[in-house]
Protein backbone atom coordinates (compact mmCIF):
# COMPACT_ATOMS: atom_id res chain seq x y z
CA UNK A 1 0.00 0.00 0.00
CA UNK A 2 1.00 3.42 -0.95
CA UNK A 3 1.26 6.15 1.01
CA UNK A 4 -0.94 8.86 -0.26
CA UNK A 5 0.56 11.83 1.32
CA UNK A 6 4.62 11.09 1.13
CA UNK A 7 4.53 8.67 -1.88
CA UNK A 8 6.46 10.00 -5.31
CA UNK A 9 4.76 7.42 -7.31
CA UNK A 10 1.41 8.02 -8.95
CA UNK A 11 -1.12 6.20 -7.15
CA UNK A 12 -5.08 5.24 -7.63
CA UNK A 13 -5.45 8.69 -5.97
CA UNK A 14 -3.68 10.57 -8.64
CA UNK A 15 -5.72 9.13 -10.84
CA UNK A 16 -8.82 10.12 -9.20
CA UNK A 17 -7.87 13.75 -9.25
CA UNK A 18 -6.78 13.32 -12.77
CA UNK A 19 -9.92 12.09 -14.30
CA UNK A 20 -12.14 14.48 -11.61
CA UNK A 21 -9.65 17.26 -13.59
CA UNK A 22 -11.19 16.10 -16.77
CA UNK A 23 -14.57 16.03 -15.57
CA UNK A 24 -14.41 19.48 -14.10
CA UNK A 25 -13.41 21.04 -16.93
CA UNK A 26 -16.07 19.55 -18.78
CA UNK A 27 -18.45 21.01 -16.65
CA UNK A 28 -17.62 24.29 -16.58
CA UNK A 29 -17.48 24.35 -20.78
CA UNK A 30 -20.86 23.45 -20.18
CA UNK A 31 -21.60 26.53 -17.93
CA UNK A 32 -20.01 29.33 -20.30
CA UNK A 33 -16.15 28.79 -18.61
CA UNK A 34 -17.76 29.09 -14.97
CA UNK A 35 -15.14 28.29 -12.41
CA UNK A 36 -15.62 24.98 -10.49
CA UNK A 37 -13.78 23.44 -7.59
CA UNK A 38 -10.94 21.11 -9.01
CA UNK A 39 -9.66 19.58 -6.08
CA UNK A 40 -11.19 16.02 -5.04
CA UNK A 41 -11.69 14.77 -1.72
CA UNK A 42 -9.49 12.02 -2.72
CA UNK A 43 -6.70 14.21 -3.89
CA UNK A 44 -3.18 14.42 -2.30
CA UNK A 45 -2.36 17.29 0.23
Amino acid sequence: EFDRVNSVYPNVNDGVEGMYFIEQCVASSAENGAWVPLRHSRARV
